[in-house]
């Protein structure tokens, strides 16, 4: 018989004088509102979570994931430029190296038109695929989900997903769930942005979206 329960918000933090049982499964929870899902838990800003998920390993307990990417839809308007793909593929690597059993992940990918995240089905694409084969590299991933999800508009899609990444890579603080500064959202960041969209659309076959 196995019993699973949560490590979540008051209890996410192991104990530092029991042991869990063999028959224990507790899956612990990288809380949106501490970490910085655009990082990966190995990154400075992500220290206390990485740290909490060590500590369960150190007691020897059966360890799940409950995970948290970056939460749109209905929780934050307006909707925010952003990508946490670069805090995918090296967390779900760090945790299989370390014996995480299995993977929860919660996120809101596309409530509808109006509350889309930003390649929420390329992050979603890359984690299945890692989770069957944690070998595989998130680059390759990536060329081959854009030409077969934006078809004609793969290279201005692409151009804009680098284009965020890039821009997330060099805010020089924590962005938990709750910070809703965007250093590099500027004016000129903006019109780039909007270009891409306006040439994938021009690229892309009318009643096709």
């Amino acid at each position: 018989l196995k019993i699973k329960t949560l490590a979540y918000v008051d209890c996410s933090k192991a104990p530092k004088h029991i042991r869990p049982l063999d028959n224990l499964i507790f899956q612990w929870c990288n809380l949106y509102t501490i970490n910085d899902c655009f990082r990966p838990i190995t990154h400075k800003f992500n220290k206390s979570q990485k740290d909490e998920f060590d500590g369960w390993k150190r007691i020897g307990a059966n360890i799940a994931l409950w995970e948290y990417w970056n939460m749109g839809g209905r929780y934050f308007s307006p909707l925010r430029v952003e990508t946490c793909f670069d805090g995918i593929a090296e967390n779900l690597r760090y945790f299989h190296k370390n014996g995480a059993i299995n993977y929860y992940c919660e996120f809101t990918p596309d409530y509808d038109r109006q509350h889309s995240q930003n390649f929420a089905f390329l992050n979603l694409y890359v984690a299945y695929k890692l989770l069957y084969d944690i070998s595989l590299n998130e680059e390759e991933l990536v060329k081959d989900f854009m030409p077969g999800y934006y078809g004609p508009a793969a290279k201005p899609m692409t151009e804009f997903m680098n284009l965020v990444r890039a821009e997330l890579k060099k805010v020089d603080m924590p962005l938990p769930a709750f910070e809703m500064r965007r250093p590099y959202c500027t004016e000129d960041f903006m019109k780039k942005v909007w270009g891409y969209i306006e040439e994938s659309l021009g690229l892309t076959e009318h009643g096709s979206l």
